[in-house]
């Protein structure tokens, strides 16, 4: 993902510890309860800028938008059976790529006038490690937590890329293999059509009622074999949604939409 930046040192990873809970930044509130939470946070992160003129309407909205945003991860976070302690959050991006959210640039300071004001537990980011994390306290954390608040005040955003294309960049000095990289490509007929089939399947989906039973299992993987048959164990995820630098592999592209 983006090349991130925290506290006063920089964060370069790109993968998240296990304990994490992944940050979308496609999820908005809309709800009788939360819809409050986000007008007010809005308000106090206006009041605490140092400005002399009244911000205009869609700098406000951009702000509210992140606001919104911040408040649904937090609540399917603290509502959710996932055995983390923070959500990862990409708080500083350096590249607008088609797979990031437009108007995200006020991310980082609304998480730090939301740590100033009580409203959140900042924990910093490690270099080359971990990723800035957040979780709720306080006013806002009981807010969530209160049974009234339903799921359903949380949607998902239209919008969001369904073709996702990675490609490996190689491997390092020591011959380790190098984290694979977004790929900005430019569309033509044949991806328009495959984002088409993509969001159909993925409309279907949302109207389906899918229940999982049993126990968790232990992650499956596939063993590639080196010139000389030994194996090399890549994790399943990695295998499905890689591809060679320029080229966009169907099946890759497809499957990662409809998952």
């Amino acid at each position: 993902m983006s090349r991130l930046q925290a506290e006063e040192g920089e964060e370069g990873d790109t993968d998240q510890s296990s304990s994490d809970f992944w940050f979308n930044p496609w999820l908005a509130c809309e709800g009788p309860l939360l819809a409050p939470w986000v007008d007010c946070v809005t308000t106090l992160y206006f009041e605490a800028q140092p400005r002399a003129r009244r911000p205009k309407a869609d700098q406000v909205e951009r702000v509210r938008a992140v606001v919104s945003t911040i408040i649904a991860n937090l609540f399917q976070f603290h509502r959710s059976t996932h055995k983390a302690d923070r959500i990862a959050v990409p708080v500083k991006h350096t590249t607008g790529s088609r797979y990031d959210r437009p108007g995200f640039r006020q991310l980082g300071p609304v998480i730090d006038a939301m740590a100033a004001k009580g409203l959140l537990i900042k924990h910093p980011a490690h270099f080359h490690r971990r990723r800035t994390g957040i979780a709720a306290k306080g006013d806002l954390l009981a807010a969530l937590m209160d049974p009234g608040v339903r799921h359903e005040e949380i949607k998902e955003l239209e919008g969001r890329e369904v073709l996702i294309l990675k490609a490996r960049m190689g491997r390092g000095p020591k011959g380790k293999p190098l984290p694979s990289e977004l790929v900005d490509y430019e569309d033509t007929a044949e991806t328009n059509a495959m984002r088409e089939e993509v969001m159909e399947i993925n409309r279907f989906l949302a109207f389906q009622c899918i229940e999982l039973h049993g126990e968790r299992q232990a992650v499956k993987r596939l063993a590639k074999l080196t010139p000389d048959r030994r194996p090399i164990l890549t994790p399943f995820w990695c295998t499905t949604l890689s591809a060679r630098p320029g080229r966009a592999g169907r099946g890759c592209a497809a499957r990662s939409g409809a998952l």
